[in-house]
């Protein structure tokens, strides 16, 4: 049904993972919106992160992050608002 959609995502070859199936998503753009949340899910494990935490994080973040430094909330160069920040000498 859906795997012409995301037929990476179902055999794996995106995570290495096991196949996913989906029983029902509704539609072709639930079908899309389910792969983009996959896709941050799993670039975040990719990146050692908690995905629940990286994701609730991003969520508080994003309204209010300037849109020229929009790159920092990626999941490869995240660091968590609580983290130490370097001191400039």
């Amino acid at each position: 049904m859906l795997d012409c959609l995301i037929p990476a995502l179902y055999s794996g070859q995106l995570t290495g993972a096991k196949p996913i199936q989906v029983q029902f998503v509704g539609s072709a753009a639930g079908a899309e919106t389910l792969a983009r949340a996959m896709t941050l899910i799993e670039s975040a494990k990719m990146n050692g992160l908690d995905p629940q935490g990286y994701i609730a994080d991003l969520l508080n973040r994003i309204h209010d992050h300037k849109i020229n430094r929009i790159e920092e909330l990626l999941p490869w160069k995240w660091v968590p608002l609580d983290a130490p920040q370097a001191i400039a000498a």
